[in-house]
């Protein structure tokens, strides 16, 4: 035993498997809390088919697809479920999802009736041609936006 450090020996090794159940044990934890965020998100409408991103514990993207008639209201106490698909739930930003109108076709619990916009207008969740330009004009402002910011830093 003396030449193995003795009792240090099996200190170290209690607290290195300490250090290892915690990092395990946190991030499982952080991976079931934001493993239902979706990331990406593509809608084919003729088809009625969602396909999203996801990340895995591991941080690599997995990707889900499924019918719009699949969606179920999450039965989960999970934190973050706006929607569920078979046995797994997933979790959009309401605010951040510029389609109103297939947002509530993933949320049927939510109340779309009327969104509030960052400018304190609303709108329908009814998206007419208006609408659907309004939402252009917004995102293509955010891209000049993004390309002024990129350019300042240059």
């Amino acid at each position: 035993m003396a030449l193995l450090g003795g009792e240090k020996v099996g200190l170290q090794a209690a607290m290195a498997c300490t250090v290892v159940i915690f990092g395990v044990t946190t991030t499982g934890m952080l991976h079931w809390f934001t493993g239902p965020y979706v990331h990406k998100l593509w809608h084919d409408a003729d088809r009625g088919e969602v396909t999203l991103e996801t990340l895995s514990v591991f941080a690599k993207p997995e990707c889900t697809r499924f019918a719009l008639t699949d969606v179920q209201i999450p039965t989960t106490i999970h934190p973050l479920a706006s929607f569920s698909v078979g046995d797994r739930v997933f979790y959009v930003d309401e605010e951040l999802f510029a389609d109103k109108a297939l947002l509530a076709k993933l949320c049927p619990q939510s109340d779309f009736s009327r969104i509030s916009l960052n400018d304190g207008s609303e709108i329908e969740t009814n998206v007419t041609e208006e609408d659907e330009n309004y939402w252009a004009e917004l995102e293509a402002q955010e891209a000049e936006d993004e390309i002024r910011r990129q350019q300042k830093r240059q």
